[in-house]
């Protein structure tokens, strides 16, 4: 992975990923940089170029298929076992306990809503209560693979 330092010309790697594939990538609000990869989720500080990795919980430590930021700077880590909060730049993750299903893709929209997409399922988490958006049972191929927002906030989800 790599920036573009100061939008100059100068390319920066980001270092100490390896060799992992990079799924998702999220800034907060105070530029930290988290990284979910094939095999873990990672943490780039505010002006620095080595990533750490974040190993609060085994489990985690696997798959991180996608990474978002609210408004708040809470981070959430989709990931093969599911959902995972921290409300510490990683320090602390919890585990959100309504998801135990794959997590390909989220997003949130303007009003910090968080919209998940699973191999079936289609959820919605607003204020920590998740919802399951029941009418997913007509979708060909449910497999959803990205989720977007229109000008008005109108979800579309891509299988």
């Amino acid at each position: 992975m790599y920036i573009l330092k100061n939008k100059e010309n100068d390319v920066i790697e980001i270092k100490n990923i390896g060799d992992d594939k990079v799924r998702s990538v999220a800034i907060d609000s105070k530029d930290n940089i988290y990284i979910g990869t094939d095999d873990s989720a990672f943490i780039c500080e505010k002006n620095q170029t080595n990533a750490k990795r974040i190993t609060e919980i085994n489990e985690f430590n696997s798959f991180v298929y996608s990474v978002v930021v609210d408004k708040k700077d809470n981070v959430y880590f989709g990931t093969k076992n599911g959902l995972y909060k921290s409300s510490d730049n990683g320090k602390n993750i919890i585990k959100i306990n309504e998801i135990n299903e794959i997590i390909y893709t989220m997003i949130i929209d303007s009003n910090d809503n968080i919209y998940i997409g699973t191999r079936d399922n289609i959820y919605f988490l607003n204020q920590n209560k998740i919802n399951k958006i029941n009418s997913t049972d007509n979708i060909k191929y449910s497999y959803f693979s990205l989720i977007f927002f229109d000008k008005n906030n109108t979800p579309y989800f891509i299988n």
